[in-house]
């Protein structure tokens, strides 16, 4: 009677290997490759290829936000802050060649943008560039666009 805990241990013991065992095994193939821009981004991305001048100026596709922008140093919420922009992308950059200095920074808007979590997110992206001093313009997205229309876009 005294011995009753050793199977109660032992099946305790079984079912803590099992469980570490099925908990430890890592799913195969669950990994796909993705493409980097939308066939829209992509339309885009060939305008400003056409319309940039390459001589002055580099393009970059989806940049983290917290790449070109970050939160000066002392600031009282300074991670609330960061979090609110580390995961966040810009679309497109054009920056300088000499320099790799931002000249401009590039959103795409499609329909998901008409959101209320895409429109605060927006919002966040404008101001946060804003107050760095970087010009953030907004294109609507298309499938075709116009070489000029997208040169004016970005000189103004």
């Amino acid at each position: 009677m005294t011995d009753w805990w050793l199977p109660v241990a032992g099946v305790v013991v079984f079912l803590l290997v099992i469980g570490l065992w099925l908990g430890c095994r890592r799913p195969r193939n669950v990994y796909e490759r993705a493409w980097l821009l939308s066939e829209n981004e992509l339309a885009f991305y060939r305008v400003l290829e056409r319309v940039v001048d390459h001589r002055q100026y580099v393009i970059f596709c989806k940049t983290r936000l917290e790449d070109i922008v970050r939160v000066k140093n002392g600031v009282k919420n300074y991670h609330a802050l960061r979090n609110r922009i580390k995961s966040r992308h810009i679309d497109f950059l054009i920056c300088r060649r000499r320099d790799l200095t931002v000249w401009r920074a590039v959103e795409l808007d499609d329909r998901s943008h008409e959101t209320p979590n895409a429109m605060r997110s927006d919002a966040l992206k404008d101001r946060v560039c804003a107050q760095a001093g970087i010009v953030l313009v907004r294109a609507q997205s298309k499938t075709v666009y116009r070489d000029e229309d997208i040169r004016t876009l970005l000189t103004g």
